[in-house]
């Protein structure tokens, strides 16, 4: 008697950009970002070593074919929205890209304007990119990793960001909403031009519906669930409604 077959349940693994440095010699330096050949030479890298190291867990491609790429798809580095925001970003050999802090005043905060991003760097440099990919092989893939409301605003604001959850939850919320329709607004503008927007931030977007929109959340454990469901909660269920 034969076995019910069970549902597949798909696996990905996302490496820490000194694993790809150490296994297969990439260098993230600004290049890996913002350089098209570079950028699409380390993708074929990435989907082979893929296959070679994990090809039984269904993962990369024996022959990877060059493919016009505007973003990884196998390294989160969500360093967009904060240069975006004015943060200047250092870029490592083996490490993902980090914008410095700003450290801005609770002034230079309430008064923040949202940069229209296809006049700012690196979108502005990316947007080019895209057109002369498209121009040369009539289609671009890839997407970029939009980070996430906390995330970005920490890079801003610093510690002070937490406690006035508390102390002024106004500017927060102002702040937290600025962010929001920034990452929105990258993200619809790439899924686009690619098909796609989130597969940078979790690649199990592309095993679900590549199309899906996600943003990050990894410094939610950070506040409590009240400030949580009062404060960045709706400000998500917006983002989510767009």
């Amino acid at each position: 008697m034969s076995q019910p077959s069970r549902p597949f349940l798909p696996v990905e693994l996302v490496f820490n950009p000194n694993w790809w440095h150490n296994t297969a010699g990439i260098n993230f330096d600004q290049t890996f970002y913002l350089d098209p050949h570079v950028r699409i030479q380390n993708d074929m890298i990435m989907r082979r070593v893929l296959h070679e190291k994990y090809g039984d867990l269904g993962l990369g491609e024996p022959d990877p074919k060059p493919r016009p790429v505007i973003g990884s798809l196998y390294v989160a580095g969500g360093f967009v929205i904060p240069a975006l925001l004015g943060a200047e970003i250092l870029f490592a050999p083996n490490a993902a890209p980090q914008p410095y802090p700003l450290g801005w005043t609770p002034d230079q905060i309430e008064h923040l304007e949202k940069p229209d991003f296809r006049k700012t760097w690196p979108m502005s440099e990316l947007i080019v990119q895209m057109d002369a990919l498209e121009a040369e092989w009539g289609y671009v893939v890839g997407d970029l990793n939009t980070d996430g409301l906390l995330n970005a605003a920490y890079h801003l604001y610093g510690p002070d960001l937490y406690t006035d959850f508390y102390n002024a939850p106004q500017r927060v919320n102002r702040l937290l909403e600025l962010i929001a329709d920034l990452i929105v607004d990258v993200a619809e503008y790439v899924r686009q031009r690619t098909g796609t927007c989130s597969i940078a931030v979790n690649r199990m977007v592309e095993r679900v519906n590549p199309r899906l929109f996600l943003h990050a959340n990894c410094s939610v454990p950070m506040i409590s669930p009240r400030s949580y469901k009062q404060v960045q909660l709706p400000i998500e269920q917006q983002m989510a409604q767009r």
